[in-house]
């Protein structure tokens, strides 16, 4: 039976579902994220998760799939009869094996949210995947995180260097991605731009180790010539990596 969510906390959980869970449990790195609330719609390559805390229609939902040319899954305290997804007054989940796992994850994210991460202030607001693929953290005299969009492809490599003060990590852009010293950590990255309704936009890299238990969650924000750096709490699930422990 899946378990019980508050509707309230829909929206948080499709963020931490876009940043993190896709990745770690599916195997995902979803394309977008729309929030106009009371929706929550996450766009992949071949599925739309549609959750909103109000009840859906057909309409609406065949609306998103002809805008998006993708088939729907949705999350919603009702929805009509034989639509691939779950309703929250309902103990059963509808839907192909991958569309219940879509679902089942959305529930985990919601049933795992950091304690800070539950009744925040609601926004609008767009994520879009800029770039996606693996990660390398290498520590010589500089630390350094390599991101790799295709394996093999040195071509588009990007890194950046960063510095740790007593509170705060600053990073800076690398001008090489030179791999020295000792490989701390590797895994998948995805690069996002956080586009908000009132305007302004942030930069996110999500980080998730090989293992899937150590992650971060990193949020850029313009700082003189590079950016400081907010970790966003994390689901119990998981722990930091290391190298960003402050």
């Amino acid at each position: 039976m899946p378990p019980f969510i508050r509707v309230g906390d829909l929206d948080e959980a499709s963020i931490f579902f876009y940043r993190l869970w896709a990745i770690s449990e599916i195997d995902e790195h979803p394309l977008a994220l729309v929030i106009l609330q009371p929706d929550y719609i996450t766009i992949g390559d071949s599925w739309v998760l549609y959750a909103s805390r109000e009840p859906l229609t057909i309409e609406k939902i065949n609306n998103l799939s002809e805008d998006t040319n993708k088939p729907v899954v949705s999350v919603a305290p009702s929805i009509p009869a034989g639509i691939p997804g779950m309703s929250l007054d309902q103990a059963s989940i509808f839907g192909t094996a991958y569309q219940q796992q879509l679902v089942r994850t959305l529930l985990h994210s919601a049933m795992s949210l950091p304690e800070t991460a539950v009744n925040r202030d609601r926004e609008r607001g767009r994520w879009f995947t800029k770039s996606s693929g693996l990660f390398e953290l290498w520590r010589s005299k500089h630390a350094r995180l390599i991101c790799q969009p295709k394996a093999g492809d040195s071509q588009n490599e990007f890194g950046y260097t960063w510095a740790l003060t007593e509170n705060s990590i600053y990073f800076f852009r690398s001008r090489t991605c030179k791999r020295e010293g000792h490989l701390s950590c590797r895994g998948k990255f995805k690069l996002s731009e956080q586009k908000r309704e009132t305007g302004g936009s942030y930069w996110n890299i999500d980080l998730v180790s090989e293992s899937k238990k150590n992650v971060a969650l990193l949020r850029l924000v313009p700082a003189g010539a590079g950016y400081k750096v907010f970790l966003r709490q994390l689901p119990k699930e998981f722990s930091i990596i290391e190298e960003f422990c402050i």
